[in-house]
């Protein structure tokens, strides 16, 4: 895993819902609406963190089309510079 990925699962932790408890690793095939309990609300936060700490502009619409914490990480490795 990519520090770039790494960095992903650690802002998932910050927002998710549902996250697990810090000590805990997160499985990349975990879903972020049904595992993690992402919402439209949640997603809205997670692009803020997302364009904050890459620099990358994501939409709620991207982040709804990602299934799982794996999904996600490819999106933020493909979009950023």
């Amino acid at each position: 895993m990519s520090d770039l990925e790494r960095e992903v699962v650690l802002l998932l932790r910050a927002h998710a819902p549902g996250a697990t408890s810090a000590g805990l690793a997160l499985d990349l095939t975990l879903e972020l609406r049904g595992d993690l309990g992402f919402d439209l609300i949640a997603l809205g936060e997670l692009a803020v963190a997302i364009e904050d700490a890459f620099g990358i502009e994501v939409s709620i619409i991207d982040l709804d089309g990602c299934r799982t914490i794996q999904d996600l990480q490819a999106l933020v490795v493909a979009w950023s510079p």
